[in-house]
C-alpha cells in the first residue's frame, strides 16, 4: 500500500496530465508556458501548498532531464526559476 505523501505526489502528477491532455490538439510537452498556465489553476490552494506541488512537477522534470536523453531536450523545460518567479508572485486570492 502507497504511503500518504506517494499518494499526494501522484494526485498532484495526475493534476498535471489531466492538464495537459486538456490542452490537445497541440503536442502535450510541458514547457515553461504550460507549467505557468498550469500553476494558474493551482490559484485556489495557499502558497505554502502551491509551491510544493510545482515543487514536485519540478523534481519530475529533472529526474527525466537525468534519464531520458530526449526529455532534456524536448519535454519537461521547467526550471527552478519557474518555481521561484511563482514564489513571489501575489495571486488574486491569496491572503
Amino acid at each position: 500500500m502507497a504511503s500518504r505523501a506517494l499518494r499526494a505526489r501522484q494526485a498532484v502528477l495526475l493534476h498535471l496530465d489531466r492538464f495537459l491532455v486538456a490542452q490537445r490538439p497541440a503536442p502535450s510537452a510541458l514547457t515553461p508556458d504550460r507549467f505557468a498556465a498550469w500553476s494558474i489553476t493551482l490559484a485556489y490552494l495557499t502558497p505554502p501548498v502551491r509551491r510544493n506541488r510545482m515543487r514536485i512537477v519540478r523534481n519530475l522534470c529533472q529526474y527525466l532531464r537525468r534519464t531520458d536523453p530526449c526529455a532534456s531536450r524536448k519535454l519537461c523545460r521547467v526550471e527552478n526559476s519557474a518555481v521561484a518567479r511563482h514564489r513571489g508572485r501575489a495571486v488574486e486570492g491569496d491572503a
